[in-house]
């Protein structure tokens, strides 16, 4: 699975930000990013990892899939939206 530097730097209060505090800074940093795609992100949690994308699939039509499939995976959702603000767009 790939890496990604941390969103979430710590706040100086010497403490470490909760899940919910890095999660949600990560999906505010991958919304400021998907502008360029009319706001659209995607976050896909699966069994083992985490992905995320600017941009909407339209699996339907099976647009999408190959970026979703040979992209990396993640451990955490922080990460793979840092990975994606500053990596991916899926290609519609």
């Amino acid at each position: 699975m790939g890496t990604a530097r941390a969103v979430v730097e710590h706040d100086g209060s010497g403490r470490e930000p909760s899940d919910y505090e890095r999660i949600g800074r990560a999906v505010m940093a991958l919304a400021g990013a998907s502008e360029a795609h009319d706001g659209h992100f995607t976050i896909l949690g699966f069994t083992t990892h985490f992905k995320a994308f600017l941009g909407t699939p339209w699996i339907e039509a099976g647009e999408g899939l190959d970026e979703i499939f040979v992209s990396p995976g993640f451990d955490s959702v922080d990460a793979a939206c840092e990975w994606a603000a500053q990596n991916s767009a899926l290609q519609r």
